[in-house]
């Protein structure tokens, strides 16, 4: 657990913050974009390395201590750039390159530490045992954001933003070369590697149609480019349009945060009861909902109670995700699995990234200025990203979620039921999904 708590504490004092420190930088609306789905998309390539080391070698802890180590020791230079005197263009393209090893580190991370820890957890716990460390996580992601927001606010007020900034990476660099120390500490179990359990990429996809998993890698992959849309620029319609402070952008991020790891251990008994499968559609559903909500208003607390609803269904949706792969695919299989869903992720992140840029370009939202004047307030163009987002989550839904299938012996329940069970936790996300569900079963 104590490795998942520091590296949250990285994310919260660090990673959550590298669309602000390019906002503050005078990032534009493209190298917010890039910022948030070109350094995911080229750390694929580095899961790639990662495996091939995996199948080499046989061992997982080593690399993993060494990758976390590097990737603590990159935000230093992050930390630092803010001091340079350099036009804010040339500081935001040194960012994005420094993110890109970043996030290569945290790529080459994910299969050596998805295959180590889904050889330690029983299937029969994974669903108990990752609910109850998100929400160890949850709390200090939560914690260490507030601290950060705070101390980001402060600096504002004595305008010292660069100090500031310097100082939430600086925790953030601590706090990672602490997770690399607890990691080093992991068991690692030897490996049974066969050679029918190396595939290459083009055999991913050529089986594609017949394979389960890979029917819900696209699922999955499809929902994230709606998601991303409009997800890298809730920051910039924050901070730049509304006029948030430091302050009011932190808590309405917490609040999404705490809506997420507050229900994480219960989310987590319904998935190893009914499936990750019942969870992902119950889930996704409530996930449409999640941006239709900024269209309502732009109100602080207003958007504090979207942000509450959206951590709520964003907890379930995660957590099913993430939990149907370790069914989906064996051990063996794992690293190489894991490598290729990130890249077909990756792929429609920075397709959907920089598809939501163009649509905020003249050429799209001048015409939808006369058109759609409701969902252009503040002279924004980026709510009606946002419902765009939402109808194509709604259109997605309904076409992948009846194409693939639960992979365990689990107990049945119906939708409604299940939907009751959830409203018990919190009715208002409830009542929501019944509506919805209610609307798909007519469908």
């Amino acid at each position: 657990m104590r490795d998942g708590v520091a590296h949250a504490v990285m994310l919260g004092s660090g990673e959550n913050y590298f669309s602000v420190y390019a906002i503050h930088l005078q990032a534009s609306v493209l190298q917010i974009g890039f910022l948030s789905a070109l350094p995911p998309f080229l750390s694929t390539f580095f899961q790639f390395g990662a495996v091939a080391l995996i199948e080499r070698l046989g061992k997982r802890r080593s690399l993993l201590v060494t990758s976390a180590t590097a990737q603590a020791l990159l935000l230093l230079p992050i930390a630092v750039l803010g001091s340079f005197h350099l036009p804010g263009q040339t500081l935001v393209s040194v960012l994005i390159a420094i993110v890109i090893l970043y996030w290569g580190a945290s790529g080459f991370i994910a299969p050596l530490w998805t295959s180590l820890i889904g050889d330690l957890v029983p299937p029969e716990q994974r669903g108990r045992f990752f609910g109850r460390r998100n929400v160890y996580i949850g709390i200090a992601t939560v914690s260490s954001l507030a601290l950060a927001g705070l101390t980001l606010e402060l600096s504002r007020v004595f305008q010292m933003e660069s100090i500031g900034f310097a100082i939430i990476f600086g925790v953030a660099l601590l706090a990672r070369l602490y997770s690399a120390r607890c990691l080093s500490q992991y068991p690692d179990p030897k490996m049974d590697l066969s050679p029918e359990h190396r595939f290459s990429l083009w055999d991913f996809l050529r089986r594609s149609h017949h394979s389960n998993f890979a029917r819900f890698v696209y699922f999955q992959a499809s929902m994230n480019f709606a998601v991303f849309l409009a997800a890298p620029y809730f920051a910039v319609y924050m901070l730049r349009d509304l006029g948030f402070n430091y302050f009011q952008f932190t808590l309405i991020t917490l609040a999404s945060l705490l809506a997420q790891f507050l229900p994480m251990h219960y989310w987590g008994q319904i998935s190893d009861s009914f499936g990750n499968k019942k969870v992902l559609t119950i889930s996704g559903a409530g996930v449409i909902l999640a941006p239709i909500l900024w269209l309502f208003s732009s109100n602080f607390y207003w958007l504090i109670f979207a942000q509450l609803y959206g951590g709520f269904v964003w907890a379930g949706y995660n957590l099913a995700t993430a939990n149907f792969m370790f069914d989906a695919v064996s051990p063996p299989k794992r690293a190489r699995c894991v490598a290729y869903q990130s890249l077909v992720n990756a792929i429609m992140l920075l397709l959907g990234s920089l598809l939501g840029a163009w649509l905020t370009g003249p050429r799209f939202a001048e015409p939808m200025r006369d058109l759609l004047p409701v969902f252009l307030s503040h002279g924004s163009e980026f709510p009606m990203l946002f419902l765009i987002s939402g109808g194509l989550r709604l259109f997605l839904l309904i076409f992948w979620v009846g194409r693939f299938h639960e992979v365990r012996t689990v107990e049945q329940i119906g939708h409604r039921e299940l939907v009751f069970r959830i409203s018990h936790l919190r009715p208002i996300a409830g009542a929501t999904f019944g509506f919805l569900m209610g609307r798909q079963r007519r469908r």
